[in-house]
């Protein structure tokens, strides 16, 4: 901590740090350390964006309404001042904060947006894992399949490297898509997915 307080970048330091306690499912020592960018980030939009979705995350494993309730308002007035690809994690997060209160709508709508920023693997703000989440995510809240919605969990499965996919992860898709779809649609795209594994 000594060599955090002397760094020029040291809300970034605290953020990591305090998702580094996230990683250990110590969340009441990682949400000090968010609370204390939020302290030192007042020029720093993209780490305060950062700490609430990290917050939002927090008070989902700890089942704290009012911190997720906080940190969704926060973020979401927030998220507008940044470019896209700095977005990249927060939509997912918002989904994942209404979910917790059940609210669907609203989880699709920011799932939606998550995929609608891309796939871009050279950028460090991009997280496959997080992308592949929401594209699942969105298979499991969709009630009716319209060509639109079968078209986008399309287009965002193709866009991800094959090589990005747990074994998991594959088996789960398959079985939400042969459950879900429309037949009429759900035996071709599997066939196709399949096939894209075929020279792992």
């Amino acid at each position: 901590l000594n060599l955090v307080n002397k760094t020029l970048a040291k809300e970034s330091c605290l953020n990591n740090i305090g998702y580094c306690y996230i990683l250990d499912k110590e969340y009441f020592k990682a949400i000090d350390y968010f609370h204390n960018v939020l302290k030192e980030s007042a020029n720093s939009k993209y780490v305060k964006i950062l700490s609430y979705s990290n917050l939002i995350l927090c008070g989902i494993e700890t089942k704290n309404e009012v911190m997720i309730k906080n940190n969704i308002n926060r973020l979401e007035i927030s998220i507008d001042s940044i470019c896209n690809n700095k977005r990249y994690q927060s939509y997912m997060t918002l989904g994942k904060g209404y979910l917790f209160f059940n609210d669907i709508q609203n989880a699709i709508i920011n799932f939606e947006k998550e995929l609608d920023l891309g796939v871009n693997i050279k950028d460090s703000h991009f997280l496959i894992e997080k992308y592949i989440f929401s594209v699942i995510e969105l298979i499991k809240l969709y009630e009716v399949f319209t060509i639109d919605r079968i078209n986008k969990i399309q287009s965002a499965i193709f866009k991800i490297p094959k090589n990005s996919f747990s074994n998991f992860e594959i088996v789960e898709i398959i079985d939400l898509i042969f459950e879900k779809f429309p037949k009429e649609h759900s035996g071709t795209f599997i066939k196709s997915f399949k096939n894209l594994f075929k020279n792992l």
